[in-house]
């Protein structure tokens, strides 16, 4: 007879960073991940893995010259999935699969975005997605035209998509070399959008939606928004 284990969504989401942080350890820990072609170690992978997943921007080998284009996509994947949340990657998944969302799941993504209520919470997720996937895109084609103007196409629209979900992150991490961005100190477009990035970053997706309905208010009149206000049960 099979034992069926429970989680409550506060363990759920703690899992799910131990995963990230552990399959990304393990990545990084491989020999293709840096450039000398030898294993960083256990525990350098494991700050690296943890620091990028919790977006503290903490390093302990120079991220654009120790790792290799593999390493950085690594460190890039738990920057985004620690950023935005596992759950809601998942989530979303479910969403295009066209797969229910139990209540289970509902309940866990309430606790991971501290919601006062759990109605409306796929919704929610969908304005989380489309938040981020708008403005790092934005963020990322912007980037991309400033890093050409002193690389090649393919390095500056790498460059600008890695820094574009690092400053919309607020992760820190960047892959410009030991001086990071200071050579573009003084550069209004470069400074500019980066410092967008992570503002917006900062402020969360809830005043994000506030501020959508500040310019917007009349989109959706008569509904509550679930990212904002408690909501009574829905369907979604």
């Amino acid at each position: 007879m099979r034992a069926h284990v429970h989680l409550s969504a506060a363990q759920a989401i703690l899992l799910s960073f131990a995963a990230m942080i552990t399959v990304g350890t393990a990545l990084l820990a491989l020999p293709m991940a840096s450039r000398s072609g030898v294993s960083v170690g256990w525990l350098d992978a494991l700050f690296t893995a943890t620091s990028a997943n919790c977006v503290t921007g903490l390093v302990v080998v120079t991220t654009a010259s120790h790792w290799t284009r593999f390493g950085q996509l690594v460190i890039l994947a738990l920057i985004q999935l620690g950023g935005i949340g596992f759950i809601t990657v998942v989530t979303g998944g479910l969403i295009v699969l066209r797969r229910r969302i139990s209540l289970r799941q509902r309940l866990t993504i309430q606790t991971s975005f501290n919601q006062a209520n759990i109605g409306g919470m796929v919704k929610l997720v969908g304005r989380v997605l489309r938040y981020t996937l708008l403005i790092e895109g934005v963020g990322a084609v912007g980037l991309t035209l400033a890093f050409w103007r002193d690389y090649p196409l393919g390095r500056a629209a790498w460059y600008g998509v890695f820094h574009a979900i690092s400053a919309f992150c607020n992760a820190g991490f960047d892959v410009l070399g030991a001086n990071s961005l200071a050579p573009y100190r003084d550069d209004p477009l470069v400074t500019g959008i980066i410092m967008l990035l992570i503002v917006l970053g900062g402020l969360g997706f809830t005043v994000l939606t506030e501020l959508r309905n500040l310019v917007r208010p009349n989109r959706g009149a008569g509904t509550s928004d679930c990212a904002t206000s408690p909501c009574t049960p829905s369907s979604s």
